[in-house]
């Protein structure tokens, strides 16, 4: 079932995905049949997500719910949160990160799960951003690179483009964040006005020259009229 699953979804019929895990649970009820798996769900939570396909998430969530099968561990409940983030529920993300916080402590909240939060605030309001971020302590997580670039991607979305460009000044000179290429382009790609992109490009050429050539070697580098797709910002698919 998973290859069949995973071809109409890589092949833009997430709906034919989804008709095919429906028929799986239903199989699995009445002819003892393997019951859909972990991996299963985190694809297409996932590729779901991605492809904004909302009935998909809400439906897949619905069944997850019943299905006493699957263990609700932390990379799931991530799959969960980012799916909800591509759909932009900022209120559906916080639900799912509460019930995060209530696994034991070595296996519960980790990176990914700050990440996802603090993408979906986004939508709400740069004032949950900057609340949540400053507070990462409470969940013993440290600002990782993919954490930061989230941070500095929410700035740009409400135009703060001089405040994203002192928080990168900062981390860099403190040293308290590893700055990637990850951490570059998503400075570079959110950032709409051109006077701002020639500040970010004059600021990595001299401090970070190698790193910098290699993004714009590698075509990493945007000069966009309008933000990225929110899908733009995940990982890539399991």
């Amino acid at each position: 079932y998973f290859p069949v699953m995973r071809f109409f979804s890589d092949n833009g019929r997430p709906n034919a995905a989804l008709k095919i895990f429906a028929t799986m649970r239903k199989l699995s009820k009445q002819d003892n049949l393997p019951p859909p798996t972990e991996e299963m769900y985190i694809y297409l939570f996932r590729t779901f997500g991605q492809q904004l396909y909302e009935e998909g998430v809400f439906k897949l969530h619905l069944a997850l719910k019943m299905d006493l099968s699957v263990d609700l561990n932390i990379n799931l409940l991530n799959s969960i949160m980012e799916g909800y983030c591509c759909l932009e529920d900022p209120f559906k993300v916080r639900d799912i990160f509460d019930l995060a916080t209530s696994l034991p402590k070595d296996r519960g909240l980790n990176s990914d799960s700050c990440k996802f939060m603090l993408r979906s605030l986004r939508f709400a309001s740069l004032n949950h951003v900057n609340e949540f971020y400053n507070n990462l302590s409470q969940f013993d997580i440290l600002p990782s690179p993919e954490i930061f670039s989230e941070y500095l991607i929410a700035n740009c979305y409400y135009e703060q483009y001089t405040t994203a460009l002192n928080l990168l000044i900062d981390a860099q000179q403190t040293g308290d964040i590893e700055i990637n290429g990850e951490v570059l382009k998503s400075i570079y790609n959110w950032t709409l006005l051109p006077s701002a992109r020639a500040e970010i490009d004059k600021y990595a050429t001299k401090n970070f020259p190698q790193l910098w050539q290699e993004l714009k070697d590698q075509k990493q580098l945007q000069e966009n009229e309008e933000y990225p797709e929110i899908t733009s910002a995940s990982t890539d698919l399991i």
